[in-house]
C-alpha cells in the first residue's frame, strides 16, 4: 500500500472513532493543521 493511501486509511479510522465534535477538530488538526491548508 501507497503511503498516501495509508494515510488516508488512518484518517478515514480516526474520523469515524471521533466520539464527539472535540475529538473530530483533533484529528482535522491532526491532519491540516491548525488553519486547514
Amino acid at each position: 500500500m501507497s503511503h498516501l493511501a495509508e494515510l488516508v486509511a488512518s484518517a478515514k479510522a480516526a474520523i469515524s472513532q471521533a466520539s464527539d465534535v472535540a475529538a473530530l477538530d483533533n484529528v482535522r488538526v491532526e491532519y491540516l493543521g491548525k488553519k486547514g491548508t
